[in-house]
Formats: C-alpha cells, sequence, structure tokens
C-alpha cells in the first residue's frame, strides 16, 4: 500500500500534507516539478504558462485530487471568484441566451457565475447590488430595471467591476454591450415599406428601459421620413408582461386609426401582439402584418412565420465577460462600449402586400 507521504509523481517525493490530508499547492509544485508560482498563474489563470508546464500542473491535479481552498483564497485577495448576473427576467430567452454567453468565459477563468432575477423591480435590483456588494464578488454583469437605477452607483462606491448589458443608465459612463437599437427601429421601418405597409403601429415597452424607447423612436422617426402614416395614439407602451402587452394589443386593434402592420419592440411584446392578432383573426386576409425582435424558438414554428430581428445574444454575454474579466485582472480596455449589429431575418409574417 502507498502512504501519501512516500508517493511519487514523475519521480517528484510529495511534501507535507493541508489540514485533513489534503494535498497543497506546494504538493502539486513538487509534484509536477515547478515552482509555487507557475502553479498558481496556471490554477488561476493569471500570466503566461508554458503549456507543457501547464500540461504537468493539469496531472499534477488531476493525479493528486487537489482542490483549491476557495475560502482562504478569498480572504487573501479579499473577494470571492463569483460573479452576478443581474436581470430582469430570468424567463425571457434574451436574458437566457445572455447569461449562457457569459457563463461559457467566465467558468474558463474559474468564476462562478450566480443569476439573479430582479422580475424589473428597482428595488430588488438594489438588494442584488448590495449583496455582490457586501459578499465581495468578483464583478457584476447588469441589466438595468430602468434608466435611473441606482445600482452602479452602488456597485461603483463599493469598488465591484461592473459591465452594463443591453440596457443603459443615465450618467454611466463604464463598459456597456449593446445592440445597436437605432439601427433595429430604423431598418424595421424601411422593412415594412419596402414590403407595401403603410399605416404601421408600435407596441413598445416602458420609457423607463432605453432598449425598446430607443427602437420606437427610431421607427416612428424613419417611418415618417419614409411618408408612412403614424398618429401618435398607434403608438403604445406597455409593460412587457404577459397581461399588460396583450391588453395593449388589443387596446390597438380598437382604436379609431385602421393599420396595417405592427413593429413589436422587443421579445414579450412580440409574442403578445401575434397571440392577440391570431385571436382576433388578424393574420388572415386581410390580415396586419408584424415585425418583432428577438428570434426566440416559437417565432418560426407558427403560421405565419414571424419576421423578426435577431440579436446576437450568446456573443453580447461573451463580451460583457471578456470587459468584465479584464477588469478584475486590471488589463487595458481597448474599447468600453461595444455595440453588436442584428440581423433581419425576413419570413412570412411581412410578406408583401
Amino acid at each position: 500500500m502507498k502512504l501519501w507521504g512516500s508517493s511519487t509523481l514523475s519521480g517528484s517525493p510529495l511534501r507535507g500534507r493541508g489540514p485533513m490530508g489534503r494535498p497543497t499547492i506546494g504538493d502539486v509544485a513538487a509534484a509536477a516539478g515547478v515552482s509555487t508560482a507557475t502553479v498558481s498563474r496556471f490554477l488561476n489563470g493569471v500570466g503566461t504558462v508554458d503549456p507543457e508546464l501547464g500540461a504537468r500542473v493539469e496531472q499534477a491535479v488531476q493525479t493528486l485530487g487537489y482542490v483549491r481552498n476557495p475560502a482562504g483564497r478569498a480572504l487573501r485577495r479579499q473577494r470571492v471568484d463569483m460573479v452576478s448576473a443581474i436581470v430582469p427576467d430570468t424567463r425571457n430567452d434574451f436574458f437566457m441566451g445572455l447569461t449562457y454567453g457569459l457563463e461559457s468565459v467566465l467558468s474558463d477563468s474559474g468564476m462562478q457565475v450566480v443569476v439573479g432575477n430582479t422580475d424589473e423591480s428597482p428595488a430588488r435590483e438594489r438588494v442584488y447590488a448590495e449583496a455582490a456588494v457586501s459578499n465581495r464578488f468578483s464583478g457584476v454583469v447588469l441589466a438595468v430595471a430602468s434608466q435611473d437605477s441606482e445600482a452602479p452607483k452602488i456597485l461603483g462606491n463599493g469598488g465591484i467591476p461592473l459591465v452594463l448589458v443591453d440596457r443603459q443608465v443615465d450618467g454611466y459612463m463604464g463598459p456597456a454591450v449593446t445592440a445597436d437599437n437605432t439601427a433595429i427601429g430604423e431598418q424595421a421601418a424601411r422593412h415594412v415599406h419596402e414590403m407595401g405597409y403603410r399605416r404601421p403601429a408600435v407596441l413598445a415597452s416602458s420609457n423607463r428601459i432605453s432598449t425598446t424607447r430607443e427602437r420606437a423612436e427610431a421607427f416612428c422617426r424613419t417611418a415618417r421620413e419614409l411618408g408612412l402614416e403614424l398618429p401618435d395614439d398607434l403608438v403604445v407602451s406597455a409593460d412587457s408582461r404577459e397581461v399588460g402587452a396583450e391588453t395593449a394589443m388589443w387596446w390597438l386593434l380598437g382604436v379609431q386609426h385602421d393599420f396595417d402592420c405592427v413593429f413589436a419592440t422587443n421579445g414579450p411584446l412580440t409574442a403578445a401582439a401575434f397571440r392577440v392578432l391570431r385571436t382576433a383573426g388578424r393574420l388572415e386576409e386581410p390580415r396586419i402584418g408584424l415585425v418583432g425582435v428577438d428570434d426566440e424558438l416559437w417565432t418560426d414554428m407558427v403560421d405565419p412565420a414571424v419576421t423578426v430581428f435577431r440579436q446576437p445574444l450568446e456573443e453580447m454575454g461573451r463580451v460583457a465577460a471578456t470587459l468584465l474579466m479584464a477588469q478584475v485582472k486590471r488589463s487595458p480596455i481597448d474599447e468600453e462600449a461595444v455595440v453588436l449589429l442584428p440581423e433581419l431575418v425576413i419570413r412570412d409574417s411581412t410578406r408583401r402586400r
């Protein structure tokens, strides 16, 4: 039987054990034939480690069953290897895709991701921000509940690295990743114009949310420049939750002005518009066209399939994670405000009139 004290790996004797007989970073270094500094750099992903040395460290870690002590490491570094992703609605496909991209990068950097759902509540958002500070998280990726959010100030005062995603905050000048919302609105207006629609309506979300407001404003401006008929009462703001969005869509169908297409400015609003138009029989002739935002799974499984703007959700998450880790490692950031371009996916819901 081999004893821990007399075991060897690649001819290197093991050093003394840690608490409870667990292998230490010194044991890994001795077994791999490298310095403890090399082991630390490899495990933390900091600096560069020769691939051959890294392979030896990895083999030693696996053979010895070495497990890092997160509590001790956090005490030394005064932070834990955890990132908080604070989002408005975890049920929304947009934020699920974004979080997936975020985790794909952060997990490779040794970070764990904790997701907080604010349910569009500034109060809950504040609680999550304060928790990130008190628990000394390594960083936060935040999609705010409103443009006057206090969370960035709370996190900044607490020294927590932050990246905003999707939505903007008044006065915030730090790292952020967004889609080109103005381009979405402008392209949507041009598309319905090219397809023969002349009287659009707009189903937007709350004015507190920068993304949908920017899309709606760009759509209205471009539509009117193109000569489309768009009276103010055909532009409505609604809660993105199912009941509020559907109520707003039913209200649109009941207004005095007739309209021949709808621009819905986010995923939940697109789904609500489709449900109401289908229930009202307005997806059949004389039909009402529909262009929405976010290429959710259902959008090409219905009849008619829905024309949408496909946002690069996972890429948005990956870029946000990269910006966050640059702050954690105190590395220079080439471009703090990253704007990603969406893709217009044309389907039957806006077929030519």
